[in-house]
């Protein structure tokens, strides 16, 4: 608030890692939650018990199997996140993600973005470019949520995109797909009563 009450035109360095951290942290809790249930699926101790009894003894072993080729033995190619999503669906009969669906369009743009903060490239960004020059995270992402009010100027990102608007939009995008998934799995919102504990931000 300071900085941008001043007018200041540098980075809040803490500011901008609390933004990031949101988006990586989001990203991690759908891959966690996923790969929680391949995993209760391939432990004979767990499968039997708890939320497992929702499926059948084909369902389990199938999940088991994709556990264990892709994760256990590598005998298989790892599955992206996306499709270890679609394959849980399609064992437990449930309808799959298409392409207009609003939680899954919020889903892909949090992994893009995820994967454009750890796997970034140095590369030229013309600031202050018009919508068709600008580049292409700015355009998927820019009418998503509010900028950095920050007066940091441009590029757009990460100076403009790093900030609120972007951490509350990548826990809302998380959580949107997290209940969406697990509603169509017949599975409990159970990671909610942790937020619950935590309070709101």
């Amino acid at each position: 608030m300071e900085i941008t009450n001043s007018g200041l035109d540098r980075v809040d360095l803490s500011h901008r890692s609390y933004a990031m951290a949101a988006v990586k942290f989001s990203a991690s809790f759908l891959e966690s939650l996923v790969n929680d249930l391949f995993s209760d699926a391939a432990d004979p101790d767990v499968s039997t018990h708890g939320r497992m009894t929702r499926f059948s003894a084909k369902e389990i072993s199938d999940m088991a199997t994709i556990w264990n080729d892709t994760e256990v033995k590598k005998t298989s190619r790892q599955l992206r996140l996306t499709d270890k999503y679609q394959e849980s669906l399609a064992i437990a009969g449930a309808p799959r993600f298409v392409g207009n669906d609003a939680v899954y369009r919020g889903f892909n743009e949090l992994t893009y973005l995820r994967n454009a903060l750890v796997h970034f490239k140095v590369g030229w960004q013309l600031a202050g470019a018009k919508q068709n020059q600008a580049s292409s995270i700015e355009k998927l992402l820019k009418p998503k949520f509010a900028e950095n009010k920050q007066k940091i100027g441009q590029p757009w990102f990460p100076n403009k995109c790093l900030g609120a608007g972007c951490a509350r939009w990548a826990c809302d995008s998380a959580t949107a797909f997290a209940d969406e998934w697990l509603t169509r799995m017949s599975l409990p919102l159970d990671y909610r009563h942790v937020l619950s504990d935590l309070g709101a931000p």
